[in-house]
């Protein structure tokens, strides 16, 4: 058995795939790895721009509710034809219903509303602390769990990239103001 083997039936198929897996395995190469986690994070920064220039002509939870409903349809139908996915039952639509609101609604949509007065660039600079949130939050509950350097590490990495637009005099500040917008 190789290394690359033995990491594999250990769980460890990422660190396996960025050392390079057999041919023909199914773990993914390196390369692969790489762009993924770029198109994460030009997705994912690019979000909170287009966000500010959709709220330059549409209301915030109008803009939100379209883009999830439209991405929502879309990811739907595609299941259905090609995952073979069984129509919801009406206990999954309530369920889905119920993490809409809050997830959506209350999450995204806060968030959304936010970027009228704030510059996009800080707003994603606070999404991004919420690693650091969740791990604190965790720590500090009855019976939590103290963050290895290993979590301390991802978390801090995590949010690297989100704080650099909020740094950039390049983007726009918020919308009806020149400079630091209120939260």
């Amino acid at each position: 058995m190789n290394d690359t083997e033995g990491q594999s039936q250990s769980g460890g198929l990422a660190i396996a795939a960025t050392r390079g897996a057999p041919a023909g395995s199914d773990a993914p190469q390196r390369w692969q790895l790489v762009l993924a986690f770029g198109l994460v994070y030009v997705v994912w920064g690019s979000t909170y721009l287009a966000i500010r220039f959709a709220l330059e002509t549409l209301p915030p939870f109008l803009m939100s509710g379209s883009r999830f409903l439209v991405a929502g349809g879309l990811l739907y139908a595609w299941a259905r034809l090609y995952g073979g996915a069984e129509p919801p039952t009406r206990a999954q639509w309530r369920a889905t219903a119920i993490t809409g609101v809050f997830l959506f609604l209350l999450g995204n949509g806060a968030v959304v509303w936010a970027e009228l007065e704030t510059p996009s660039g800080v707003v994603a600079l606070i999404v991004g602390v919420v690693p650091f949130c969740m791990v604190l939050l965790d720590w500090l509950r009855p019976g939590g769990v103290r963050p290895g350097a290993q979590v301390v590490t991802g978390a801090v990495s995590a949010n690297a990239p989100a704080s650099t637009p909020a740094r950039s005099p390049l983007l726009p500040q918020g919308r009806r103001g020149g400079g630091g917008g209120r939260l």
